[in-house]
């Protein structure tokens, strides 16, 4: 009795975009090696959220000038308060916010009272973040963070395998890391935003990642032999490119409308999304599929299986 043949699977012609992952490791290195050492030496300009202090919105009945913006840092030069954040806000421009460190209340009133008889100031408002309330934060930003990555690995390692997972939160942290780096280099100040800003790009790159691997699933069933590997990356990568391309495009078109329209005190969030839904869909491609190839391929094993599959039925 002849044994039926194996059925053959039939190779589609696809560009290698694994081919080049070498070159993608370098590319990815380098920026993110350009923002670590900026994190490093200078670090990221932090708000008062996380390092206390005041906050004045002083609204004016005009639009504030240039000239009103170094009278006022003259002003506050003579409080000792050189490096304070001073700016225009609001959409009329009538409006300062001054950042400073933490004030007692007798030198806050005097600094208010001298601004209010050299500028036409008709209203003012304070806020004051002590540094306990600063720390809390501090501490809350990572633990978010921590517990969301951790919940990933865990629910990918049960969903997908374990290789997926780490792969898959290596990518995530090229993505946050890339976005503090870039913070960091041009000195954008950070705050609470920020945080809920990456905790946005890890959900939104993870789910690029998913389905990225969700599709290597299904490409791999059955797959025995090692060689096979990376055409079949190669070929889930360009079954998906079409989707993820659409989807990152129409969310970018989205953030950059809000960070070209929306408010200052929007911009950074805005910004920080930008970069991060940008690099994050060229990490689902380019670096979780590339580190999960290289690592398939170093296996001893050669293939193994891709994801947990169900008992067949009796």
């Amino acid at each position: 009795m002849k044994k039926s043949a194996t059925p053959q699977r039939v190779q589609l012609k696809v560009p290698n975009i694994m081919k080049h992952r070498r070159k993608l490791y370098i590319f990815s290195a380098v920026i993110m090696l350009a923002g670590l050492v900026s994190l490093l030496v200078q670090g990221l300009n932090e708000g008062i959220d996380f390092t206390s202090g005041n906050s004045f919105t002083l609204q004016m009945n005009r639009q504030v000038t240039l000239d009103d913006l170094d009278g006022i840092r003259q002003e506050l030069a003579s409080f000792n308060l050189q490096g304070s954040v001073v700016r225009r806000i609001g959409d009329d421009l009538t409006q300062v916010e001054i950042r400073t460190s933490l004030l007692e209340d007798s030198t806050q009133e005097r600094m208010l009272k001298a601004l209010e008889e050299k500028f036409p100031i008709t209203e003012t408002s304070v806020t004051v973040v002590d540094p306990a309330f600063s720390r809390e934060l501090a501490r809350r930003a990572l633990l978010a963070l921590g517990v969301a990555l951790a919940g990933m690995l865990v629910y990918i390692s049960w969903r997908f395998e374990f290789r997926s997972a780490v792969t898959a939160i290596a990518a995530l942290l090229h993505d946050a890391v890339v976005v503090m780096g870039v913070f960091s280099l041009f000195q954008v100040e950070v705050d609470s935003a920020f945080v809920a800003a990456i905790l946005t790009i890890v959900g939104y790159s993870i789910n690029d990642t998913i389905i990225l691997f969700d599709r290597v699933r299904e490409n791999f069933k059955g797959v025995a032999r090692k060689e096979d590997a990376s055409y079949l990356i190669n070929l889930s990568i360009w079954q998906t490119l079409g989707r993820t391309i659409n989807t990152g495009l129409t969310t970018l078109i989205l953030v950059t409308v809000l960070f070209i329209l929306g408010g200052v005190t929007i911009k950074p969030f805005a910004l920080a999304l930008l970069i991060g839904i940008s690099f994050g869909t060229y990490s689902s491609i380019f670096v979780a599929s590339a580190l999960w190839l290289d690592w398939r391929l170093s296996a001893k094993q050669g293939a193994g299986p891709v994801s947990r599959s169900p008992k067949p039925a009796r």
